[in-house]
């Protein structure tokens, strides 16, 4: 989706959790999959905003995902190649605790960022009673793996001390 001429990052994006590209499975044997050896689409956050305006309901197994790096090779799902040769240009987040409102929300990322763009969705396993939520901070520049994780751990400690409970990895 990211467009050629775009100065925006554009970030791995596939569908279901079983997308891989990669030429050898986790299990070591050889991907039978067309798109084996061939990098991942991307999508830039101007994208995801836009799809997220028309959101899909589809099982998890076959939703669309997409990742924080900019790093979008054959192996992009592999957590090694991220590290050595990822760009990390968003901070995602998973809320499914606490049962926050989407206000105790963005009052919280409000008071630990400052004023600044993101974007916040309900899970689709959310009920009334089990609110929770999925979230991506844009940043001015992509940070590498070591500064991103950094990153994305201040961040969900300044969150916890906000009294919004992230889940660990996100």
């Amino acid at each position: 989706m990211a467009g050629e001429d775009s100065k925006e990052p554009g970030h791995p994006t596939g569908l279901g959790k079983h997308d891989t590209h990669a030429e050898i499975l986790s299990t070591g044997e050889k991907n039978p999959s067309r798109n084996a050896g061939k990098p991942y689409s991307t999508i830039t956050w101007a994208d995801i905003l836009r799809r997220a305006e028309s959101p899909t309901a589809v099982p998890k197994d076959s939703a669309p995902w997409t990742m924080a790096s900019t790093y979008s090779g054959c192996d992009a799902r592999f957590a090694d190649p991220q590290r050595e040769r990822g760009s990390y240009a968003l901070l995602p987040g998973d809320i499914d605790k606490g049962n926050a409102s989407q206000a105790e929300l963005e009052a919280a990322l409000h008071r630990v960022l400052g004023p600044c763009e993101w974007l916040i969705y309900s899970s689709a396993s959310a009920t009334p009673e089990d609110r929770r939520w999925r979230y991506w901070v844009p940043l001015a520049e992509p940070l590498p793996p070591a500064e991103y994780q950094a990153a994305q751990e201040a961040l969900l400690d300044l969150l916890r001390a906000e009294g919004i409970t992230p889940d660990a990895k996100a």
